[in-house]
């Protein structure tokens, strides 16, 4: 019988610390983009940051949606396999 438990729960832990990723950049981008609207000579470099952050919220938010459909994948997987089994 296959066994993919293991993998499945290391994609739940991945998932977990991708959605916390997710929420530190919420705040920091939040926090950012407030800072950034001051005439502050730093207001520059703060934009810069608020948009490579802003590269990076998309971006982890595009891997954690590609990590939820790989799980889904290896879970139908695991139940076609179960079948096979069943049938043999």
């Amino acid at each position: 019988m296959y066994r993919i438990e293991p993998g499945l729960q290391t994609i739940q832990t991945t998932i977990a610390a991708f959605q916390t990723v997710v929420e530190v950049i919420d705040r920091v981008f939040a926090n950012s983009e407030s800072a950034s609207q001051t005439d502050s000579p730093s207001a520059g470099v703060i934009q810069q940051l608020v948009n490579a952050m802003e590269d990076l919220h998309q971006a982890t938010e595009e891997t954690t949606h590609a990590i939820r459909q790989t799980k889904m994948g290896i879970s139908q997987l695991n139940q076609v396999a179960l079948n096979l089994q069943a049938m043999i």
